[in-house]
Order: C-alpha cells, then sequence, then structure tokens
C-alpha cells in the first residue's frame, strides 16, 4: 500500500492527525492500492459492485458534496430494483480476534436511501458468522458512525451454519460469544470474490428504493496497534475495472428438449447469460437461458479471462426451484471451450451444473464457446420438460489480465506428439533412424519425395495434437499426408493407417474407413462435435510389401476447416449484396501450380476477377478472367510461388461471388 505523508508530497492536505491513543498517521488510499477482488491471501482494501450498483472514487465535488475530510472520497449509488445490487468497500488485516477491534469508524455523506451498514465477517475454523451494525441513517450532511464498545443498538448477528437470521444482540453478547471469532477475508458465494473482514455496504440483496452514499475517513485501532486513518483518493489511475463477466452473446444456437419441442421463448434469450450470475436456483425469475440438448452459446467477456493458480473462469448453472439438484438427478452438462480471438479455441473441459475450468495453454481468453452434452435419455427428477443446461452466467475465477498479448498455438497442422510407439520393418529390423524422428510429422507437410516423414512400422502408433480444436463442419475437417516415392496407386502399394480421435486425449472415437495413403477425415462420420488429438496405428497389410518395407509414413497433418474461414477484412472484401452460392468448382490441372474452375455456361458467361487470400486474410494475388472457348470452364488459374497449404480462391462476376477453399500440394 502507497503512504503519502506531509514531507515531499503532493497531497498536503492530507496532513499528520493526532488522537488521545497516539500519534496516527493518514494514509492515503489510490486506485492502484487497491488490492484485487479475490485475492484471498494479501491485505488492505478492496472496492467492488454486484448488480447495477457502482463504487468508485470520486471528486466530491463534482457532486456538490462538502470536502469535510479531504477532496476525494468513495461513492456508492444504485438506481433501486430487484436482485442483488451492493457496494462492498471493505479492509482487512489477517490474524486479527474480534475481541481485538477496539474502534471502527467511517463518515458517510447520505443523499437518498438508508440501506448502508458495517457487516463484520468472522469465522472460529468451522463456523461463519457474520455482524451486521447498522446505525441509523441521516440525510444531507456527514455522518460519523462507529462501532466499539460503547454502542448501542442497530447491532445483529447471522450464523450461517445454523439457520439463524437476523438476531439483535448486545455488545457483551457478542464479545462474549464472538470474541475469539477471527476476522477473514469473506469468499463471497454469488461472485467467488474475496472482500474485507470489515465491509462497509450500500444496498442489497432485497428490493429496495434508490441508494446513494459516500464514505470518506475510515479508522481502524485494534489493540496494541496504533490507529490508522484512511483517506481516498481518485488520482493517478482510474478505478480498476470490475471483475470480468460476459457482456455480449456472440451466438446463440439452441437446440431441442427431450421431447423435441422448442425452447419456449422465456427461456430462449441469450442475454440472460450476461453480466454477473445471480446464482439463484431458487429465484421465481427466469435469470438464465437454456441451450436445449445440444445446443451452442458463445459468449464474449467484458474484460479478458487471466490464467492464474487454478482453475481461471466459471460457469454457473441454474437448475430452477431445485434446492438439491445434485448431478446425479439432474445432470445437465456441457463442454467448454476458451478463445482468445473467437475463431481458434482450446478444450477447457466439461462438467454438470455448476463447473470451474482452466485455461490451460492460453495465458488469457476473451471467448467462451459452451456446448451442451446432457443425456438426452437422461433421468431428470422435479423437472417438467427437461430441456438441457441452462446458463446463468460466466465469471473469472483469477481476475482480468490487463496487458493480453495473442498468441498464436499453431492452427492449421499438428504441434506436438506423443505416445510414438514404432513397429519394426516387414525383416523385423528397426526402422532406419532417418525415418523414425516424429518431430518430422510437425507442421506444414512438406508432400516431397525425400525423408521428412517418420514411419510407424508395422503395426506402429503415434498421437498427434493440434494446436486448436478442430469442430466438426460440412465436408471434410482433417487431411493426414502420406509419403509414398513415386506416387504409386493405393492398389499398387497399399499403405494404410486407422485413426481414433480425440477431444481430452482420454475419450478415443474410431473413425470407420481405414486411410489408403492419403486421406481425409469427417468427424461427423464419427459422430464427434470436436477433436483435438489424432491416434493414427499401421494397419498395412505386410504380405503386401517386401523385407525392408516400414510401413505407414506421416508426412503431417492439415486442418482443413480451421476456426475462422478468413479475417473480418477479407470477408467484406469478398462478401456483398450478391448470391454467394454461384456452385463453382476448382480443380487440379496437369501441373501443380494450375488449377481449373468449371461450372454452368449460365455462371461462367461474364466478366470475372479473382483473389487468392491465404488464412491470415492478406491478398496474396488478384487478376481479370474470362470465359475460354471452353463453355464450361475459365481460363487456368497459374499459382506458382504459393507454398503448400490452405488458401481462398473468390471468384467474383455481376452476378455473384464465390469462395473456394484450396489446398495447394
Amino acid at each position: 500500500m502507497k503512504i503519502f505523508t506531509k514531507s515531499g508530497s503532493i497531497l498536503t492536505a492530507f496532513a499528520s492527525l493526532f488522537f488521545s491513543a497516539g500519534f496516527a498517521q493518514t494514509q492515503v488510499i489510490v486506485p492502484n492500492d487497491l488490492k484485487p477482488v479475490n485475492d484471498a491471501s494479501s491485505e488492505g482494501w478492496r472496492m467492488y459492485s454486484s448488480g447495477n450498483s457502482t463504487a468508485q472514487l470520486i471528486a466530491v465535488a463534482d457532486f456538490g458534496i462538502p470536502a469535510n475530510h479531504g477532496p476525494h472520497s468513495i461513492r456508492a449509488t444504485r438506481p433501486g430494483g430487484s436482485g442483488v445490487n451492493r457496494s462492498l468497500i471493505g479492509y482487512y488485516e489477517a490474524n486479527k480476534t474480534l475481541a481485538s477491534l477496539e474502534r471502527f469508524s467511517w463518515f458517510r455523506y447520505s443523499e437518498n436511501g438508508t440501506d448502508t451498514y458495517l457487516n463484520i465477517f468472522i469465522n472460529n475454523g468451522s463456523s461463519i458468522a457474520t455482524v451486521v451494525y447498522q446505525p441509523a441513517v441521516t440525510s444531507g450532511g456527514w455522518q460519523e458512525s462507529v462501532f466499539n464498545s460503547s454502542i448501542s443498538g442497530g447491532l445483529y448477528i447471522r450464523q450461517y451454519n445454523s439457520g439463524v437470521g437476523m438476531v439483535p444482540i448486545s455488545y457483551a453478547q457478542l464479545m462474549n460469544q464472538y470474541g475469539s471469532w477471527v476476522i477473514y477475508n469473506h469468499p463471497d458465494g454469488l461472485f467467488t470474490n474475496f472482500i474485507g473482514g470489515l465491509t462497509i455496504v450500500s444496498g442489497s440483496s432485497s428490493p429496495t428504493a434508490a441508494q446513494t452514499h459516500t464514505f470518506d475517513k475510515v479508522s481502524v485501532k485494534f489493540a496494541g496497534a496504533n490507529e490508522k486513518v484512511f483517506d481516498f483518493v481518485s488520482a493517478e489511475l482510474p478505478p480498476p475495472p470490475a471483475p470480468c463477466a460476459a457482456n455480449e452473446v456472440v451466438l446463440y444456437e439452441p437446440a431441442k428438449q427431450q421431447d423435441g419441442s422448442d425452447i419456449p421463448a422465456i427461456y430462449a434469450d441469450p442475454t440472460q447469460a450476461l453480466s454477473y450470475p445471480q446464482n439463484d436456483d431458487n429465484s421465481t425469475t427466469v435469470n438464465a437461458v437454456t441451450l436445449g440438448f445440444g445446443g451452442t452459446l458463445v459468449l464474449k467477456m467484458s474484460s479478458a479471462i487471466k490464467n492464474g493458480p487454478g482453475n481461471d473462469f466459471k460457469v454457473v448453472e441454474t437448475s430452477g426451484g431445485l434446492t438439491s439438484a445434485i448431478c446425479q438427478r439432474h445432470p445437465e452438462r456441457i463442454m467448454a471451450f476458451a478463445s482468445q480471438d473467437g475463431c481458434n479455441w482450446i478444450y477447457a473441459g466439461s462438467g454438470c451444473q455448476d463447473v470451474e475450468l482452466d485455461l490451460g495453454p492460453l495465458n488469457w481468453a476473451s471467448y467462451i464457446k459452451l456446448i451442451d452434452i446432457s443425456p438426452i435419455d437422461g433421468i431428470f427428477q422435479g423437472e417438467g420438460t427437461p430441456n438441457g443446461y441452462d446458463v446463468d452466467g460466466v465469471i473469472c475465477l483469477n481476475s482480468y489480465e490487463e496487458n493480453p498479448v495473442m498468441q498464436d498455438l499453431g492452427a492449421l497442422y499438428a504441434t506436438g506428439y506423443s505416445d510414438f510407439n514404432q513397429g519394426p520393418r516387414k525383416n523385423g529390423t528397426a526402422v532406419p533412424v532417418d525415418r523414425s524422428n516424429p518431430s518430422k510429422v510437425l507442421g506444414q507437410p512438406e508432400n516431397t519425395h525425400v525423408v521428412n516423414f517418420a514411419s510407424l512400422g508395422f503395426g506402429g502408433s503415434i498421437i498427434l495434437e493440434l494446436g486448436y480444436v478442430v469442430f466438426d463442419k460440412p465436408g471434410n475437417d482433417i487431411q493426414i499426408v502420406e509419403t509414398s516415392f513415386g506416387n504409386p496407386s493405393c492398389k499398387s502399394y497399399p499403405e494404410k493407417a486407422s485413426v481414433e480421435l480425440s477431444l481430452d486425449k482420454s475419450n478415443w472415437v474410431t473413425l470407420g474407413a481405414t486411410l489408403c495413403q492419403d486421406g481425409t477425415l469427417d468427424l461427423g462420420t464419427a459422430g464427434m462435435r470436436a477433436a483435438q488429438y489424432l491416434r493414427v496405428t499401421d494397419r498395412t497389410l505386410a504380405s503386401k510389401f517386401n523385407g525392408t518395407a516400414d510401413g505407414y509414413d506421416i508426412d503431417g497433418v492439415v486442418v482443413l476447416q480451421p476456426g475462422c474461414e478468413y479475417t473480418p477484412a477479407a470477408r467484406t472484401e469478398i462478401q456483398g449484396e450478391k448470391s454467394k452460392h454461384a456452385l463453382l468448382t476448382l480443380l487440379p490441372g496437369s501441373n501443380p501450380d494450375e488449377y481449373q474452375i468449371t461450372g454452368s455456361d449460365e455462371l461462367l458467361s461474364s466478366a470475372h476477377s479473382y483473389k487468392i487470400i491465404n488464412l491470415a486474410g492478406q491478398l496474396l494475388a488478384e487478376g481479370k478472367i474470362r470465359q475460354s472457348a471452353d463453355e464450361n470452364t475459365l481460363p487456368l488459374l497459374q499459382l506458382k510461388g504459393l507454398q503448400t497449404g490452405l488458401y481462398f480462391v473468390c471468384i467474383e462476376s455481376e452476378n455473384y461471388n464465390e469462395t473456394i477453399k484450396l489446398l495447394k500440394q
């Protein structure tokens, strides 16, 4: 915590103060002194708002409030209305008992509202209690409230594990029963954020009128220590942003209810997943959006989720009205993905009902994708028509990333390998060393007639990892490139392999067909929504080869349908009001650098222009083409100079735009 004193500081208005208890130095809190609200380990001040409340460090003159205690204060405002709407200004020192708190005072200027009080969170190692001190409110002037041994009235206690509500209690009774209990940083179960053990609260969890209170000059006196007097200054930096939650719906694709019917409109509002979760399974109002069995929701966060210790974000689910909705009775499940750009995704894990998940290889994430995987044939007790996972919201667990820098984990090719179990050659000898390096399988396939591959050997296998998750889309999703010198046919040189796919490297699904040399994979044929790992196993029949043959040779893997087909800039450039479904075909010519565009005479009769764009959205080539003598073709496209890889050929005429994927080998 920064301490600004009289000497050498611009903050001379906050001079040293003297009290009868001894010397006490004014300590000034500026925005960058505030601790992260979800940091349970450190001492100091925290400021936090929930619902429609706001708490901010302000210059009081800007709001017409007398600056009796310095030029700045903390202002807590809420417009009124239902829901959990509170501003919390908390202070914490470790290892302090309730009895050691000799004095806690604060000044308050109340413009309107009476819902403001002091919460002191305490525990004895097994039980939790809250001391509530709520003095009467005077409006239109600064008022000092003091919690010490001379208080009378406005004192309540709530002990959570006994079900006791707000019971009035005297100070003597409080110290007798709870004086040895320790003040602690309280984890607010609604938001998984920690707030100070000594917390000034404005607002409540019940519907009330509007509240506006300004707080300043807080003092804390523990036994055996000097009194600390705190002023607040909105200088140097703006207030830290609130902990991140979802604030934008990117995609909502609801599926059906268990009986095949549509989700009722009242449950199909994806904005219910925005802002902070209500986390109230007993609410009589709808506070979540329903996915349906197999539905998808993509949310963008207000701030980038930070990858920190342990799990990084939490998905809160609502099982409306079911107080005992354990997963065995109510198996609503999701699998979750995280992304920095909304295009390329990592798999974060799966879970039932509320679930906390980790970002894994991502330093941070701004997008969360949730896909319902609830068992459609499951038994959902206590629910009318089961309708899948209900998303209340998504929040950060390790605060937000202040300086997010984009990562590139590799969107197009294999980026890692494991479990390389190489088999022998047909004659039983080991595969030569130059064919036994599995790192040659990583990155872009060379597709040349040199030893740039890894041989599996007869019966051998390898697990390949893709940089990002591949989602099932129409058509083939992945290509495996195999090397057979001289490009023989499969019939004459049948090197074969089977492929299994996995999302988590634990649960595997086998694709039915066996690949012969090069092959393509469609996740949909295996009933998979997404995959990130491939296990390739040699299935070559030894009797078809001579003694030195070494089985299936993997050159590499290509993702045919990466997360985003092209950047928004490229998409804007090649699309418009014209039809995007001209149904053209791009066929290889007689050499690797030539491609033939074919289609109907009606489609090809007008002048055309073309553009070639890479996956980064960069324009690599463009030109004009006209119909050739053969009425069903356009002149050959010449792609000399382009490396092997995936490109987009954009054809435009007066009547249509067409974008064709091209894998140049």
